[in-house]
């Protein structure tokens, strides 16, 4: 089977100081969205969440951010972080992670990049013998819900709300 020759020019690799602002300028993308699609959980005012401002300055060991990059640019972002057991009496223990973000930029979707960053993902938190992945998407969120199917992603449970 022939690879895609853009799919086969997205390099995924971790991120370094040097992408601040093309992940800032990501970040505001799914910001702005998250505040459109939620404006009562977010601000929509495109600072740079810690966890990723965190991941562009240090490594760690239960958390990385990986960036996807075409032609010397980066094109998109993942960050990955293992999650704590819980301390629920009746919840069955095993390693998790979690996808916490992924953003890929507008003019590189449908190129394969969300998909390798997903790919990325899996193989981080394999290394890592973390047993299943869970990430979150907030209603209304049609296309991503979509991708994430795509790939095999399987519902886990809805968080519902009643505003008082």
């Amino acid at each position: 089977m022939k690879r895609d020759p853009v799919r086969r020019a997205i390099k995924i690799r971790s991120a370094r100081r040097s992408d601040r602002s093309a992940v800032a300028a990501l970040w505001q993308i799914a910001d702005r969205m998250h505040a459109e699609l939620h404006p009562q959980y977010f601000r929509g005012d495109g600072r740079l969440d810690p966890r990723l401002a965190d991941g562009l300055e240090r490594a760690s060991e239960g958390r990385e951010l990986l960036v996807a990059e075409r032609d010397g640019g980066v094109i998109g972002f993942v960050l990955v972080e293992l999650l704590e057991p819980s301390r629920h009496a009746h919840a069955v223990r095993g390693r998790r992670g979690h996808i916490d973000t992924l953003v890929v930029a507008e003019r590189a979707r449908r190129t394969g990049c969300g998909r390798r960053l997903i790919e990325a993902a899996v193989e981080w938190a394999r290394a890592h013998r973390v047993e299943e992945l869970l990430l979150t998407v907030w209603a209304g969120n049609a296309s991503a819900e979509r991708f994430y199917a795509a790939l095999g992603l399987q519902p886990v449970s809805s968080v519902l709300r009643l505003g008082l």
